[in-house]
C-alpha cells in the first residue's frame, strides 16, 4: 500500500476506533454512575486516575515503541524488532511487580489520604487492588501494541480496541443491570484487560512469526537508548495528564471524593469534546515528518498554518457552545442534580479545547529536532498549572481547580504558538490576523444573537429525552449559523472546499496540494 492510501486508511480507522469509544463512553457514564451512586464512582475515578499516574513511571519507554520499530522495519530487522519488544516487555514486568510489591501493603495509607469514608472502605480495598492487577496485565502487554503502531497498521491496533470497547461495554452494563455494583466493573476491567493483553500479543505474532520473548533477546543497551528518547517525550504529555488524570486526585484530597466524581463527569464531557479536533494530530505527525525528511521548513510552516486554522475553526465554537449549555448539555447526559459537574464543563472547556490549537505545532517540532524546546516548555507548563491547581483548589474549592486548569492551558498553548513562531521566524499575531481572526468574530456573532435572541435553548427541561432534544436544536441552530458566517466571511478556502467536496478527507487537503501523497 503507497503511503498516501496507508496515511488516508490510518486516519480512517482512528476515526471509526475514536467514535466508537466516545459513544460508548457517552452511554456507558450515566449507567454506571446511576449504578453505584456517586460515591462509588467517585471511588472509581481516583483509582482509575491512580493507575493512570503510575504509568508514568516508565520514564517514556512506551512513546517509543512506534518509533524504534518503525525504523527496524524500514530495514526488515526483524532482530532489532525482537529486542525492542523484549526490552519492553521484561522492564514493564519488573515495573509492575515492583508497583505490586510497593503499593499493595499501602492501600490502607492511600484510602485515608484521599478521605475514604469508613463505609465505603471494603469496596474502596477491593477496587484499589483489583485496579492495580488490571493495570499491571495492561501495562506489561501494551508492549505488543508497539508492533502493529511501527508498522503503521493502525487498522489492527482500532479493531483490537473497538472489540474492547464493544466488550467492556456490554459487559459492563450486563453486571450493573444484575446488581453486582462497583465490585462487578472492576471484575469486567480485569476480564477485559487479560483479553487485550491476548489479543496484542495474537496481532504482533501475526505480524512477526518469528517474535519470541526470552531473557536471552534481552538487550540493556536497547532499553537504555528507548528510555533516553522516552523520557523527553514523556515531558510533553505531562500536562495532559495533568488535566486528564492528576487533577482528579487533587480535589479527591483537597476536596471529597464525592466533588472529585462531580469534577471528572465535567472534565470528561470536556476531553470528549477536545477529541473530534485532536483527530487531525494522526494526520499531522507522519507529514510533519516528511517534511522535515527533505527539508522542507516552509511546507512544515504551512502545513502548522493549514492545519491549525481548521482546528480554531473547529475550537472557537465548541468552546461557545460548551460555555452557553453546560447546565443543559449536563443534564441531557447525566439527569438532574449534576451542577458541580456543569460548573467544571462551564470553566474547563475553553482551556482544555483551546490546547488542542497546539497539537499541530507541537507534532511540527517534535518531527524537526526540536525535541528539547518542546520539553522545557512542557516541563515548565506542568509545573505551573501544577502548583497552580494544588493552591486554587486547596483555597478556592472546585471553582478554583477548574480554573487552575483552564487558565494555565491557555497560557501554555499560547506560549506553544509563539515558539513555534520563533523557530520559524514568523509572527503570531499575523498569524492569528490571517487565519484565526474571522472565525473567532464568526463565533462571537452566533454566541451574542443565541445567547440574546433564544435563551429558552440554553435552558435544562424536564425529562431527559426532551433535555436530548433541546441540545440538538441548539446544536443545530449554532452550528447552521456559524456555517453561514464562515461562507460570508471566506474562511474556508476554495481549493480545499473542492477537495472535501471531491470526497477527500478534509485534514488531508493540504497534503494533496503540496503533492507530499
Amino acid at each position: 500500500m503507497s503511503k498516501g492510501r496507508r496515511l488516508i486508511s490510518n486516519v480512517k480507522y482512528n476515526s471509526i476506533g475514536f467514535i466508537i469509544q466516545l459513544l460508548a463512553g457517552i452511554f456507558l457514564s450515566p449507567v454506571i454512575v446511576s449504578s453505584i451512586g456517586i460515591e462509588n464512582f467517585g471511588i472509581f475515578v481516583v483509582v482509575s486516575a491512580l493507575s493512570a499516574n503510575i504509568s508514568f513511571l516508565d520514564l517514556g519507554v512506551g512513546d517509543t515503541f512506534g518509533r524504534f520499530i518503525s525504523a527496524a522495519a524500514v530495514n526488515n530487522d526483524v532482530v532489532a524488532i525482537r529486542e525492542l519488544v523484549n526490552a519492553g516487555f521484561f522492564f514493564y514486568a519488573t515495573l509492575s511487580l515492583a508497583v505490586i510489591v510497593i503499593l499493595y501493603p499501602l492501600a490502607g495509607s492511600v484510602l485515608n489520604f484521599f478521605n475514604i469514608s469508613p463505609a465505603l472502605r471494603s469496596d474502596a480495598l477491593f477496587v484499589y487492588y483489583l485496579g492495580l492487577l488490571s493495570f499491571s496485565i495492561g501495562y506489561v502487554f501494551n508492549v505488543f501494541v508497539g508492533v502493529p503502531y511501527g508498522l503503521q497498521r493502525m487498522d489492527m491496533i482500532n479493531i483490537v480496541s473497538i472489540a474492547r470497547t464493544a466488550g467492556a461495554f456490554l459487559l459492563s452494563v450486563a453486571v450493573l443491570k444484575l446488581g453486582f455494583g462497583l465490585r462487578g466493573l472492576l471484575v469486567v476491567n480485569l476480564i477485559v484487560a487479560a483479553a487485550v493483553a491476548v489479543a496484542n500479543l495474537l496481532v504482533a505474532k501475526s505480524f512477526v512469526p518469528d517474535l519470541r520473548i526470552s531473557p536471552r533477546f534481552f538487550r540493556l543497551s536497547v532499553l537504555k537508548q528507548m528510555m533516553g528518547v522516552g523520557v523527553q517525550l514523556q515531558a510533553v504529555r505531562i500536562t495532559r495528564a495533568i488535566y486528564d488524570s492528576l487533577n482528579n486526585l487533587i480535589v479527591a484530597r483537597f476536596l471529597s471524593v464525592n466533588t472529585a466524581a462531580y469534577y471528572n463527569i465535567g472534565n470528561r464531557l470536556a476531553l470528549y469534546a477536545q477529541s473530534l479536533p485532536k483527530l487531525m494530530d494522526s494526520a499531522t505527525i507522519p507529514l510533519a515528518a516528511g517534511f522535515a525528511a527533505k527539508g522542507e521548513e516552509e511546507k512544515n510552516y504551512m502545513l502548522y498554518a493549514k492545519i491549525t486554522g481548521y482546528t480554531g475553526m473547529l475550537v472557537f465554537p465548541m468552546i461557545a457552545g460548551l460555555w452557553l449549555a453546560a447546565d443543559l448539555l449536563v443534564t441531557a447526559w447525566m439527569g438532574p442534580g449534576f451542577e458541580p459537574s456543569a460548573l467544571a464543563l462551564r470553566v474547563l472547556a475553553p482551556g482544555i479545547l483551546f490546547y488542542a490549537t497546539c497539537s499541530p505545532a507541537a507534532s511540527v517540532m517534535l518531527s524537526n529536532r526540536h525535541i528539547s524546546k518542546v520539553t522545557a516548555l512542557s516541563v515548565v507548563g506542568a509545573v505551573v498549572t501544577l502548583s497552580s491547581s494544588v493552591v486554587l483548589t486547596k483555597f478556592f474549592g472546585l471553582t478554583g481547580a477548574c480554573l487552575a486548569i483552564s487558565i494555565s492551558l491557555w497560557l501554555i498553548s499560547l506560549a506553544y504558538h509563539v515558539l513555534f513562531g520563533t523557530l520559524y521566524r514568523r509572527c503570531f499575531p499575523r498569524y492569528f490576523l490571517e487565519y484565526w481572526a474571522r472565525p473567532l468574530l464568526a463565533t462571537i456573532v452566533v454566541t451574542t444573537v443565541v445567547k440574546l435572541s433564544l435563551p429558552g435553548l440554553l435552558s435544562a427541561v424536564d425529562g431527559r429525552l426532551a433535555n436530548i432534544l433541546q441540545s440538538g436544536k441548539l446544536a443545530i441552530t449554532f452550528g447552521v449559523a456559524y456555517l453561514a458566517l464562515l461562507w460570508l466571511f471566506r474562511c474556508i478556502q476554495e481549493e480545499d472546499l473542492k477537495i472535501i467536496l471531491a470526497g477527500k478527507p478534509g485534514l488531508l487537503a493540504f497534503a494533496y496540494r503540496m503533492k507530499l501523497i
